[in-house]
């Protein structure tokens, strides 16, 4: 009946599922469903030609595989939530311009997020020790947040290889 939507803004609901009938929704580029209380993010999901996804404030433990789908996908937001680990399948989001995980579980960020075009990324508020070598790649990051994490060392190789100046890398030490 809404085949023609665009976008759909469903925050701050107590929505637990995401019903199967959204993929028929195939002009739908924006979807926000922060603020509800999903444990999973359907694999369907990522069939649709998403552009902007918008999942935090919910209870997530992961993210599916199947997000290495989300081809058209510019913006993924899932901060806030309780994630662990990040699919290497994220690799595959070549139109990613932004990435927020912030408050989540993290320890480790994977290597692949250093082959995306990734403008701004924050991973603040995590449980992440360093940052890879190989995320000094992202030459058209311009903002990184990475506050509130256990770093053991400043990563100076990402913010003076990148495109990234000192002044848009925000470091503190977590005491």
């Amino acid at each position: 009946m809404f085949a023609p939507l665009e976008s759909l803004n469903l925050y701050h609901n107590c929505i637990k599922v995401v019903p199967e009938a959204i993929i028929n929704l195939q002009m739908l580029t924006y979807l926000n469903i922060s603020r509800n209380q999903l444990s999973v993010l359907p694999k369907f999901l990522f069939n649709l030609p998403l552009k902007v996804l918008v999942v935090g404030n919910n209870k997530l433990l992961s993210i599916p595989e199947e997000i290495g789908k989300a081809k058209d996908l510019m913006e993924l937001d899932v901060s806030c939530n309780e994630i662990q680990v990040l699919p290497t399948q994220m690799g595959k989001l070549l139109a990613l311009r932004e990435l927020n995980i912030r408050r989540n579980c993290l320890q480790v960020l994977p290597d692949e997020l250093s082959d995306l075009p990734l403008i701004r990324l924050d991973f603040s508020c995590n449980k992440i020790t360093e940052i890879p070598i190989s995320y000094r790649k992202l030459k058209q990051l311009q903002h990184i947040v990475l506050d509130n994490n256990p770093m053991q060392s400043p990563p100076a190789q990402v913010c003076l290889y990148s495109s990234v100046t000192q002044s848009h890398c925000a470091l503190e030490q977590c005491t």
